[in-house]
């Protein structure tokens, strides 16, 4: 039962996740602090992970969150491309976006085989934390939370310490397990560094 209710704040609270950030990012039409590569890198990482849960028949409850969270990182990309000015059809944003169609294209037709997989998902591990870490040195540099949701980073360290237990719990799976706690630490430190720059 607790682990119900676990879940279900997890997947509620992944329906608003990265609205905060959406809505801030869209009102201020500003994006300095914000790392378009970070939100790239953070896009394919939960690619991997829902193509990778889906592969593996998990039930939806375990990987609904990361599925919210990627749809509302593609949009925070759109914004982001759209408020930078005159690099949204720049080589490296038509290659992201290619890469991201083949995938979930190969994933879907069940093109990509199950070690493929399992190495993927290691492989999320580094690139989650990298997103974090462009992230983390994007705020770093420009000193400033203006037009970085705390709220966003405060929600997915919770729901990333959350995922720890329940992919404990649920799946005995390490990898995944990992790959939480990596994200839920570095979670905190952005919402740390969010904060820190937004009262000091």
């Amino acid at each position: 039962m607790f682990e119900d209710i676990l879940n279900g704040s997890v997947i509620i609270l992944s329906f608003i996740i990265k609205l905060p950030q959406v809505w801030t990012t869209y009102t201020m039409k500003r994006t300095k602090g914000v790392s378009l590569r970070g939100y790239w890198m953070e896009l394919f990482g939960y690619v991997i992970m829902v193509s990778y849960c889906f592969h593996n028949k998990y039930p939806i409850k375990n990987y609904l969150d990361v599925l919210l969270c990627s749809i509302q990182s593609a949009i925070i990309v759109f914004l982001v491309i759209l408020y930078k000015g005159g690099k949204a059809f720049s080589l490296e944003n038509k290659a992201c976006i290619t890469c991201i169609i083949l995938f979930l294209l190969s994933a879907l037709l069940h093109f990509i085989p199950n070690t493929v997989f399992s190495i993927l998902l290691l492989s999320r591990i580094p690139v989650m934390s990298l997103s974090k870490c462009l992230h983390i040195q994007a705020l770093y540099s420009s000193k400033t939370s203006a037009n970085v949701s705390a709220l966003t980073w405060g929600i997915s360290a919770y729901n990333c310490f959350v995922r720890v237990w329940t992919s404990l719990y649920n799946l005995n799976d390490y990898i995944v397990t990992a790959s939480y706690l990596t994200n839920a630490v570095l979670n905190s430190v952005l919402l740390i560094e969010c904060l820190y720059y937004r009262f000091y």
